[in-house]
């Protein structure tokens, strides 16, 4: 039978290398034995369960697993063991020849090209760009519109020669024009508005995202004929409003760098099927029946009726209580390898969020399943790149960017939002705890503070009491010699006043002393004059009585006498004058004395 682009069909190269890892690690079971889609429950040696049987077994098991609560990322709860590759063998594995040729898309009642379009936004994804591009033109996506958000360089080289076939149409932009300020939003809009009306069905899927046929096989099915079984009972408004395709995540696969084969070739543990984190959906929307984008999982429709999961049940919003893988999934590579995530790290999303180290431990964690969908693809020609060159740069332009913290989607999860709760009381509680020690050391701080402070204010106030003292002190001090200098002046004032009276009293003394013998002289004066009066009476006397003698002599003798009697008289007071002079001189002195 002619396979694709002409090569005959056989059993894939993946396959055949798990033939032979089968044959020598033991002796494989019968093909009719292996459980047919990817079932979960091993089938005994022996037994030859027919396919109506294998259906049943296979209902039961998932009612049996829907009864159990999904597992999600339960805080202190472990990822369960890894399985073995015999393991998975037995459980899980597909030996089946690919029954898909390029016939299949001219086949009667195939839909038309243009009929399913993808809108992606893309940043930086120059390595893993055509790979993408390629895997979805093989399922029958016609026309991809590539939203690139500010790559450096722009990754419109890379796409260039779909670019000129008009299969990607491509847009570089920079500003978000947008209520929500989020890239992908933003372009999801744009493709709705400006090319919604070309299409039936646009699917809204990110770059690390691969939609994968599963059951029945083989793993490249035409998307067009899918997607045209859930048109609805009607057209528009009467139609459906979208198809909601489970994720399917994959970790690194313990790759520490990037492998060489690209994402769907290097890439094969993944989280269970039944697990919390695969309730999410990318939507395929029906264009005719979509307004705008709510998120990037979920759409507003206008539509009767609603978004189908790939078993044809409704869901509402982005994620359904319990994963659907039926038929179709889309293929998460949401870590890729370390190398990778420390770039998409620091890279943040469309979204404008960004993951940390535990997102990528948690995935690696609960990657406890084999799946080699994507291996069992037919090789194509090699449709990856990388550009370690720009990762530096890349490195240096993200962080200075702002992105939200998020860690894991499908965070309305009821058993998450306890959990969260729980975590965030006893957040709380720490909080509440490192609050009060740190009041506890703050009021001890105080107290410290306080206790230096105060022993501070005890040596300012010593400090101060000492120098008013020692003021005090010298006040007094001052006080006493001034007070010692008062007594001293007063004591010198009053010595000098008894000096004074003293010498005051000597000048009375003196000028008494003059006194009494200018009275002395006075009467010595009056009894000289007295006894010259007396004298001069008597010597007149006589004279008279002589007169008669000599008439002349008496004239004579009496003009003599009387010029000797006022020399005497002028000598007397040449006396007095002289002694009043000395006691004057003996007073003077004395003030001049007490003044010293």
């Amino acid at each position: 039978m002619p396979g694709w682009q002409g090569r005959p069909l056989g059993l894939p190269a993946a396959a055949v290398l798990l033939l032979l890892l089968n044959a020598a690690w033991g002796a494989p079971a019968p093909l009719e034995q292996l459980l047919k889609g990817n079932g979960n429950a091993a089938v005994t040696a022996g037994q030859a369960p027919s396919a109506a049987a294998a259906a049943a077994a296979g209902r039961r098991s998932l009612q049996a697993g829907r009864k159990k609560p999904l597992p999600n990322f339960e805080i202190g709860v472990p990822a369960p063991p890894r399985k073995v590759f015999r393991q998975w063998q037995q459980a899980a594995v597909r030996e089946r020849v690919q029954e898909f040729g390029s016939a299949s898309f001219v086949a009667p009642g195939h839909p038309p090209l243009g009929y399913v379009a993808i809108c992606v936004v893309a940043r930086d994804a120059h390595a893993d760009l055509l790979e993408w591009v390629n895997h979805h033109l093989r399922l029958g996506v016609s026309k991809i519109y590539l939203w690139d958000h500010a790559s450096d360089p722009p990754m419109e080289s890379v796409v260039k020669g779909f670019i000129s076939a008009g299969i990607v149409q491509y847009q570089h932009f920079t500003s978000v024009p947008h209520p929500s300020g989020k890239p992908q939003l933003y372009a999801y809009d744009q493709c709705l508005q400006q090319h919604g009306a070309r299409h039936t069905w646009m699917g809204f899927i990110d770059v690390d995202e691969f939609l994968m046929f599963r059951d029945p096989w083989p793993s490249v099915q035409s998307l067009p004929r899918f997607l045209s079984e859930f048109a609805g009972p009607g057209a528009p408004p009467n139609a459906n409003s979208g198809v909601g395709v489970h994720w399917l995540i994959f970790g690194s696969s313990g790759h520490a760098s990037r492998p060489p084969s690209g994402v769907l070739r290097s890439y094969h543990r993944c989280l269970q099927l039944w697990h919390a984190q695969h309730c999410l959906v990318k939507t395929i929307v029906r264009t005719a029946c979509t307004v705008a984008a709510e998120g990037p999982h979920s759409f507003k429709h206008n539509c009767t009726q609603p978004v189908l999961q790939t078993d044809r049940t409704p869901i509402h919003g982005a994620r359904s209580d319990v994963p659907v893988h039926k038929r179709l999934a889309l293929h998460h590579y949401a870590t890729k390898s370390r190398d990778e995530f420390a770039l998409k790290m620091v890279r943040g999303s469309a979204m404008k969020r960004q993951r940390g180290w535990e997102y990528f431990a948690f995935i690696d964690e609960w990657s406890t399943e084999f799946n080699f969908d994507g291996q069992m693809l037919w090789d194509t020609v090699a449709s990856f790149q990388h550009y370690p060159a720009v990762t530096k740069q890349h490195l240096e332009r993200y962080q200075h960017e702002q992105h939200e913290d998020f860690w894991l989607k499908g965070a309305d999860d009821p058993r998450y939002q306890e959990q969260l709760r729980q975590q965030q009381e006893q957040e709380r509680r720490e909080r509440v705890q490192a609050a009060a020690a740190a009041v506890a050391t703050a009021a001890q701080q105080q107290a410290q503070q306080a206790a230096v402070a105060q022993q501070a204010d005890v040596a300012v106030v010593q400090q101060q009491a000492a120098v008013a003292q020692q003021a005090d002190v010298a006040v007094v001090q001052q006080q006493a010699a001034a007070a010692q200098q008062q007594a001293q002046q007063q004591a010198a004032v009053q010595a000098g006043g008894l000096q004074s009276v003293a010498a005051q009293q000597e000048v009375d003394a003196a000028a008494s002393q003059a006194a009494s013998l200018q009275q002395q002289h006075q009467q010595q004066q009056q009894q000289a004059a007295a006894a010259q009066a007396q004298q001069l009476h008597s010597q007149q006397a006589d004279a008279a009585a002589a007169a008669a003698a000599a008439a002349g002599q008496q004239t004579a003798a009496a003009a003599t006498q009387q010029q000797q009697q006022q020399q005497q008289q002028a000598a007397v007071q040449q006396q007095a004058v002289a002694a009043a002079a000395l006691a004057q001189q003996q007073g003077a002195g004395a003030a001049t004395a007490l003044q010293r």
